[in-house]
């Protein structure tokens, strides 16, 4: 009888002392999940945001694609199959990843994103994931122009109702605030800005566009540039195309500023803490040979993001 139980309790004791190990061994190989980067398209700036992302966080990383079929692949080292609950965390950089997340993630990976142009538009209205826009606070534009350009009073705004109104509306009110208004231009297609400069008199300071979709096209950009200039009005843009192209202020984002942002998020996420939605990191670049070309007066101080080139 004493034999019988000694034996049970060996018995018990050598499968706690299995489940243990194996328990340890789980917890090991999650440890060692890398990160899973998920990119939409092999291009510069996703390229370069995950490039800060990675010199960003004390994580293996893996880059994963998505090929013209929505298929994962990938040739990383770091790679660990198409599925997803293979990563601590996965990162969707661009809308093509975050919709695939949105699409084939299961509810016990932790999410994130990155370089996405009105996330809320792909994310559904239950889920609650933050990550790092392409949008800029419109208050931020406002700001921005008023502390480079303080004569200008009334900003025109090129862009669709259908994609960006809820923006509109914010930099209204905004603008109220700063002594500027605010002028809608609504494009549906390029002939409502070839209607807009046959106007004989275009009564604005400055001409802002923002990231939208229907205004986007580099021909188009060039041509407005170039209508705006023949006219002495400043073009403010969002990226260094608009600064090559002639505008004469533009708001460049930082991508690999944006990885480090995206780094943070993904440390909070592992470290249970709550993951911050934020605003893309960015700086302004001044167009001195267009400002000189047009004669605009400039503030007395730079903001210390501002680049004069």
């Amino acid at each position: 009888m004493k034999r019988t139980v000694c034996n049970i309790l060996f018995l018990a004791t050598l499968l706690m002392g299995v489940a243990f190990t194996v328990s340890l061994e789980r917890e090991a190989r999650a440890e060692e999940r890398p990160v899973a980067v998920l990119i939409s398209k092999e291009i510069r700036p996703f390229m370069e945001m995950v490039q800060g992302f990675e010199q960003s966080i004390d994580l293996p990383v893996a880059r994963i694609f998505l090929d013209k079929n929505r298929t994962l692949f990938s040739h990383d080292v770091n790679y660990k199959g198409r599925s997803l609950d293979n990563y601590r965390c996965v990162v969707a950089v661009g809308p093509g990843a975050l919709s695939y997340l949105m699409a084939h993630s299961s509810q016990g990976t932790a999410l994130s994103y990155a370089m996405v142009l009105n996330p809320r538009e792909i994310i559904p209205d239950q889920l609650d994931i933050c990550g790092v826009s392409l949008n800029l606070f419109s208050g931020t534009a406002v700001s921005g122009i008023r502390g480079v350009f303080p004569d200008v009073k009334k900003i025109g705004v090129f862009f669709n109702p259908d994609n960006n109104l809820l923006w509109f509306n914010t930099a209204l009110v905004f603008g109220k605030f700063r002594g500027v208004e605010i002028v809608p231009l609504h494009v549906k297609t390029q002939s409502d800005i070839n209607d807009f400069f046959r106007q004989p008199d275009v009564n604005l300071d400055a001409l802002l566009f923002i990231p939208d979709r229907t205004v986007s096209s580099p021909t188009l950009i060039k041509y407005v540039i170039k209508q705006a200039i023949a006219r002495k009005i400043p073009v403010v843009g969002y990226n260094r195309f608009f600064h090559q192209s002639g505008a004469a202020l533009s708001f460049v984002l930082d991508y690999k500023g944006i990885g480090r942002q995206a780094a943070e998020n993904v440390t909070a996420l592992l470290d249970d803490k709550k993951c911050q939605f934020k605003r893309p990191a960015y700086g302004m670049v001044l167009n001195q040979k267009v400002v000189d070309l047009l004669g605009i007066k400039t503030g007395t101080t730079y903001p210390d993001t501002l680049e004069v080139e």
